[in-house]
């Protein structure tokens, strides 16, 4: 049963989101996202009672959004894959996988503390990343291109929030949302060739109890084709793939919903991520 306070931020958010619905421009609808996440609301889910919100409309908000939140003083760092499954695609409603901006105020190192308050919705994804050395302009051709341009892997857990104002959502809340982008705690870095990225094995402790894990091929068959398909993405958005970026690649394994408690990842020959939340 959902508490009193999830209801009462529930329908404040839901009464927000219906007095924006006939908002179809990119700017609104991302003031309207922004002054939920300020509040600790539910995202609105604009899209669903929109007409024919499509993932186009759905990355212009995240455009405006990411462009108003850096105007109040945040700044891009990186970028982000999801719903790089099968499963997830299928859940959502799309066609491939979607591709977002990670912000400074995401970023925290392992050993970190995360609040979940007035968060209904987060998700804990185990990732890897990349950190570019060099400015990325064109497309690789392939992998072997790519390789030249990163600098080091480092062990990754998303925690995506996924709290809107509506259970079903479509692509272009998704998208709109920048992808759920919260808080995404950071490992230490590891020279790149250590090793094979599809053999890495993961394992999600909560407690000292084992409750996910996965291996690096979950994610879009190899992690450097899923690196090669966010690169291609986002250079034909527009957007800058900079030196010193950080770019995650989307979930390995079981995505779990987040509860109070210390979680230890082991990501093998990686290393480790650990963070505390309550």
């Amino acid at each position: 049963m959902p508490t009193l306070t999830r209801l009462f931020r529930f329908a404040a958010a839901t009464v927000l989101s219906i007095a924006t619905l006939s908002a179809q421009e990119p700017g609104e609808w991302a003031d309207e996202i922004i002054k939920a996440l300020d509040r600790k609301h539910p995202i609105p889910a604009i899209g669903v009672t929109s007409r024919n919100p499509t993932e186009y409309m759905g990355y212009r908000v995240q455009r405006e959004l990411v462009k108003k939140l850096v105007e109040a003083g945040d700044e891009v760092v990186g970028h982000k894959a999801g719903a790089t499954s099968e499963a997830a695609q299928v859940k959502f409603g799309l066609l491939e996988p979607v591709a977002g901006e990670l912000l400074k105020s995401h970023l925290k190192n392992t050993a970190t503390f995360v609040s979940l308050r007035g968060k209904d919705g987060v998700m804990i994804e185990m990732e890897i990343g990349f950190v570019l050395k060099l400015t990325i302009r064109e497309a690789p051709a392939n992998v072997e291109e790519l390789k030249e341009y990163v600098r080091e892997i480092v062990p990754v857990v998303e925690l995506p929030n996924v709290d809107f104002t509506e259970e079903r959502i479509t692509p272009a809340d998704l998208i709109g949302s920048n992808v759920a982008a919260s808080t995404v705690v950071v490992g230490r870095p590891k020279r790149v060739g250590l090793v094979d990225l599809n053999d890495v094995a993961v394992t999600l402790e909560r407690g000292g109890e084992e409750i996910a894990t996965g291996v690096g091929s979950d994610v879009m068959g190899d992690p450097w084709e899923a690196l090669l398909w966010l690169v291609r993405q986002r250079l034909r958005e527009g957007y800058e793939v900079k030196r010193n970026d950080l770019l995650i690649t989307g979930a390995m394994g079981q995505v779990v919903s987040a509860k109070a408690g210390r979680y230890v990842a082991d990501f093998g020959k990686l290393g480790r991520v650990t963070f505390s939340m309550r």
